[in-house]
């Protein structure tokens, strides 16, 4: 589908050349120019990027539109610097806060569902003058709150760019393997020994208790996998508690990370970690990126709180994983997704299904996989994707 609906907006290309300038913003100290702190009205102190061409330029005669980007759960803005390289060269002005309990932002509060999320940015927008962004940017659990404010608030912006973003209808996370493991390898052994003791007493069998014993195993084992795709379901469709998300092996990871700070061997399991969930194709991260990265866990204070709420996000109506609250209809704008087809992190099917529930309600969207590209896809493609997050928000 198109971009469809809203009024043209006039962008300006800046004549940074023009200006014997090369636009780096970190060879030239914008970042740490534009990286600001604000006093919310419930007690949090958000930092936040606060970033565009006339912070640059001081050239008054172009416009800047407002667009807001939201990170992943666990990361932080450094990870956007890129992004928004590209962005303010187009005239954009990009706000990229910290998340409450991420980065440089204080966690004072427990998040207990992603309206906070939403009170908070409403809060911080308000404060910095801003009514309204023509887009937001959400990239995986940044994502997820993006859809819920275009839900809960419809008239606070006009488009949706979605990276590698939470499906609608949630994630299905396998909390039950860690805790089995040992169970199921046990299993396994036993299971080896009695089809020994099996094989042996079905060869002293006559050929035809040998054919039922054939049709009783292929009947026993259909019913096995058929009792095992109930269980499956009737599992994922509680309520994913913080008690599972504490005994998930990733949050482990990422638990003894923030706890024990960046030693030699702890940095090399998180870098493992970052090449296999995040970074795992093309665009390998610079040693800058990962340092970047490193930060973000160590200041990540809410890992329990944030990811509990991931993981049971769901506002469609197929409560297949976790119960869904159907508030999908409610989207009105035009949403661009972008996918990494070799995410490791979010299932392909997952995106498919997604699609369907989409159509099904009468989305408007445009959806564009690629081969290449990891859970954090403008790592791996970020030349093409930059020109169709560009493209949709500037037509």
């Amino acid at each position: 589908m198109g971009c469809g609906g809203s009024k043209e907006i006039v962008f300006h290309k800046i004549p940074h050349k023009e200006y014997g300038l090369n636009l780096n913003p970190t060879n030239i100290g914008v970042f740490k120019r534009c990286e600001k702190s604000i006093l919310l009205e419930n007690g949090e102190t958000y930092s936040y990027y606060d970033i565009d061409s006339y912070s640059i330029f001081r050239l008054d005669k172009f416009s800047v539109i407002p667009i807001l980007i939201l990170h992943d759960f666990s990361y932080s803005k450094e990870i956007f610097k890129t992004l928004i390289e590209k962005l303010i060269k187009v005239g954009f002005r990009c706000i990229v806060p910290d998340l409450r309990g991420h980065g440089k932002t204080t966690y004072k509060t427990t998040v207990n569902s992603l309206n906070d999320y939403i009170d908070d940015i409403k809060n911080l927008s308000d404060l910095i003058g801003i009514k309204k962004y023509h887009g937001i940017i959400g990239w995986s659990f940044g994502g997820a709150i993006a859809l819920k404010i275009s839900i809960d608030l419809p008239d606070y912006l006009n488009k949706l760019v979605l990276i590698n973003s939470i499906p609608v209808q949630g994630l299905k996370i396998n909390f039950n393997f860690d805790s089995n493991e040992k169970e199921n390898k046990e299993r396994d052994t036993e299971n080896k020994e009695s089809d020994k003791e099996s094989d042996k007493e079905n060869r002293e069998n006559d050929k035809e208790n040998d054919k039922e014993n054939k049709e009783n195993y292929k009947e026993n084992k259909e019913n096995n996998k058929q009792n095992d795709k109930q269980n499956d379901k009737e599992t994922n469709s509680k309520l994913i508690t913080k008690e599972m998300i504490r005994n998930y092996s990733d949050i482990k990871i990422l638990m003894n990370f923030i706890n024990e700070g960046c030693t030699n061997s702890n940095y090399i399991k998180i870098k493992e970690f970052f090449y296999k969930g995040d970074f795992n194709q093309n665009g390998k991260p610079t040693d800058e990126t990962l340092f970047n990265l490193t930060n973000s866990l160590i200041e990540f204070k809410c890992p329990i709180d944030a990811f509990f709420l991931m993981a049971n996000f769901n506002i469609s109506d197929d409560n297949t994983f976790t119960e869904g609250t159907n508030e999908i209809n409610k989207i009105k704008i035009p949403i661009l997704l972008l996918h990494g087809k070799k995410d490791c992190k979010i299932n392909l099917q997952l995106k498919y299904d997604e699609i369907e529930l989409l159509d099904k309600n009468q989305i408007n969207y445009e959806n564009y996989f690629y081969e290449n590209g990891g859970h954090f896809v403008l790592c791996d493609d970020f030349h093409i994707i930059i020109k169709k997050i560009k493209f949709f928000l500037k037509c």
